[in-house]
């Protein structure tokens, strides 16, 4: 996969209401900045990136994330392997305007992909950065982005809606 492939009507309603009920009951902890780098939240002209909270993911997740998968079938591998998967909360922030947060991979390697599920409604795009330029893909509720792992990405604060949750799953052929 050369590039990104965005993902929308192919989860059951029931599915995306499952996915959204259970990440209404998951312990976050919160980190400074969403690269996990050193030295707290990022603010520039370009970057707003004051922190996320991150969710690791129990036993019903897991069997919800393998349901999920099940359905972008087409776009990722017939017997892929999960390398991670997390849950992340973002709130909103009305003082980030278009910044995004920092630009990160997901993981080094050709091969791997990277896919955010996003389990609300909300505004904050999702930035892929390519040579050519940025593209913003604007999160649905019951969509998935599908990338590169190794594709500079950045998430963005939602400014109007209350809060942006997404699974995040990094997944290759076994």
């Amino acid at each position: 996969m050369k590039h990104h492939v965005f993902v929308n009507g192919v989860v059951p309603l029931d599915l995306q209401d499952r996915l959204l009920g259970a990440s209404e009951n998951l312990l976050f902890v919160y980190k400074t900045n969403t690269a996990y780098s050193e030295g707290g939240p990022v603010i520039t002209d370009e970057i707003y990136d004051v922190g996320q909270c991150v969710s690791l993911l129990n036993k019903e997740w897991e069997a919800l994330t393998h349901e999920l998968l099940g359905y972008l079938k087409p776009h990722i591998p017939d017997n892929y392997k999960i390398h991670r998967a997390k849950l992340n909360l973002m709130w909103r922030c009305k003082e980030a305007g278009t910044r995004w947060n920092s630009p990160h991979t997901d993981n080094p390697n050709d091969g791997v992909l990277a896919i955010v599920y996003y389990i609300n409604d909300t505004d904050g795009d999702t930035c892929i950065f390519y040579p050519e330029g940025t593209v913003r893909v604007r999160p649905a509720k019951g969509a998935a982005l599908i990338l590169p792992a190794n594709q500079p990405h950045a998430s963005s604060h939602p400014t109007e809606a209350l809060d942006r949750k997404v699974l995040n799953v990094v997944v290759s052929a076994r």
